[in-house]
């Protein structure tokens, strides 16, 4: 800890000791600060809760004393605010990315000359779940960004894939042979 920020850090540290007076000086302090920076860069519908996800995460750094005290705490506020603003546009992205696929969005395939075929092959997997996923993995999509965006995990994903892909093997009359896709 430098010295320069001593005021800083002993403000936190209070914070951490569990003073409630500290951590009341400490919002009053700087929420103008979180404030201010939050409206300027997140859309008034959704300010309130990357605010109130700032104070949580302040909070969780009071309760794990992740603040060293070599900066001010102004400048370690804003990175906790930064952060949290970037988490809060990858959540944004992540569900404008897949909301339009995960309601049967265009399939690559569905525009070439194999729509016929793809919609064959398709119609022979049962399982609404089997058919998403293998409409995702035909738009290149991964099995982690699948999982992701079907909010399930990665093995599900592969375990559903696999089973499309044996219905389509079955359809196809090409169950001897392992692995075709």
């Amino acid at each position: 800890m430098l010295s320069e920020y001593a005021e800083d850090y002993d403000l936190f540290m209070r914070c951490v000791a569990g003073s409630e007076e500290a951590k009341a000086e400490l919002f009053q302090q700087y929420s103008p600060l979180i404030i201010k920076r939050v409206k300027a860069r997140i859309r008034e519908a959704d300010a309130d809760d990357v605010i109130g996800d700032i104070y949580v995460k302040i909070l969780t750094c009071i309760e794990k004393n992740q603040y060293r005290g070599d900066s001010t705490l102004n400048t370690y506020l804003h990175q906790v605010i930064a952060f949290t603003i970037a988490d809060y546009y990858r959540r944004v992205y992540r569900r404008e990315k897949y909301e339009w696929l995960l309601n049967d969005g265009p399939a690559s395939l569905a525009d070439t000359d194999n729509d016929n075929l793809t919609e064959l092959l398709l119609s022979s997997i049962d399982v609404e779940s089997q058919k998403r996923t293998i409409r995702l993995m035909l738009n290149g999509f991964t099995y982690a960004e699948v999982a992701e965006a079907e909010s399930t995990s990665y093995e599900a994903v592969r375990s559903r894939y696999r089973r499309a892909v044996k219905c389509i093997q079955d359809t196809l009359g090409l169950s001897h042979i392992s692995e075709v896709l």
